[in-house]
């Protein structure tokens, strides 16, 4: 292996760990917002809600196990989310279903970003797990909205 290549599998490999960090930190993030949600509703949503707050649970221990392949410790801030779901006042059903379902399709869109940095293997993981995943936990809210007016 030249240097050049060397250090462009470096760079991949190093590209790979910022993606795959950045879909723990959403995962985490979105596993901290069903809990607020589950939390704040209490209601007949409340079985859905914890099928996909367990999926987004998997899907981080999933990813951090990825992350520990490669060598590298998973890198843990989850917060940003959380704040717009605690900001909604009181315990409005339709507000916090529909922050959730919003939140699910903004996870969407970024988890088809940052697959463009994943290395072989990762985009494996992405492809046939958490892709599915994150498409199932969309449907859910999707259908569970019409339901929250």
């Amino acid at each position: 292996m030249t240097q050049a290549s060397f250090a462009s599998a470096v760079d991949e490999e190093v590209a790979a760990v910022m993606a795959l960090n950045t879909l723990l930190q959403l995962e985490q993030e979105m596993a901290e917002s069903y809990q607020l949600a589950i939390d704040r509703l209490r209601s007949d949503a409340i079985g859905e809600l914890f099928d996909c707050l367990y999926s987004h649970r998997l899907r981080i221990e999933y990813i951090s196990e990825r992350i520990h392949e490669l060598g590298v410790q998973p890198h843990t801030n989850p917060r940003q989310q959380v704040i717009r779901i605690s900001g909604l006042t009181g315990t409005d059903r339709r507000d916090t279903l529909l922050a959730l379902r919003d939140l699910e399709a903004q996870c969407l869109a970024r988890y088809r970003y940052e697959v463009l940095a994943l290395d072989d293997e990762s985009l494996l993981l992405a492809e046939c797990t958490l892709f599915p995943e994150q498409h199932r936990t969309v449907h859910v809210m999707d259908g569970l909205f019409p339901a929250a007016s």
